[in-house]
């Protein structure tokens, strides 16, 4: 409508031109600030992730804690079991060792008591043998005393 000068159209078209790039530009800006929101966004999403993996991480940390202590302390409890079961069956072993032992020796004793006590039976058989004979042939002298004295022997 206006009558264009020559430069001025250059002019306009250089002012298009411009008013294009900077929109373009503005735009370009815009992504790069919805790009640095969505990474802020995302950085944040990630630093939250890493403090809840960290909690989780110093909670497991914790809970290995506590699991190796009552490991160490089953296993404590576990080998005084077994030492006190190895040391019950010492035991068991020492107390029928010394059983056997005073068994044994009991036995011993009895077979001397035995012995003993057969050879005194013996002996005071053998007293009483010797004493039914000196009372026979007593008998038989006194028997004779009575004989002779009642004339029937001289």
């Amino acid at each position: 409508e206006w009558p264009l000068r020559p430069g001025q159209r250059k002019q306009t078209g250089s002012y298009n031109e411009a008013l294009s790039k900077i929109a373009v530009l503005e735009k370009s800006v815009q992504d790069a600030k919805l790009r640095i929101e969505e990474g802020e966004s995302r950085t944040a999403s990630l630093e939250q992730e890493l403090k809840d993996a960290d909690t989780r991480k110093r909670k497991l940390e914790e809970d290995i804690g506590f699991l190796n202590t009552e490991c160490a302390r089953l296993s404590e409890l576990e080998e005084t079991r077994i030492a006190s079961m190895n040391q019950g069956k010492k035991e068991a072993s020492e107390l029928k060792s010394s059983l056997e032992q005073q068994i044994e020796s009991t036995r011993e004793s009895y077979q001397r008591q035995l012995s003993s006590l057969k050879e005194d039976i013996a002996d005071r058989e053998k007293q009483l043998k010797n004493q039914e004979q000196k009372y026979l042939e007593e008998q038989q002298r006194q028997n004779r005393l009575k004989l002779v004295q009642c004339g029937y022997f001289s």
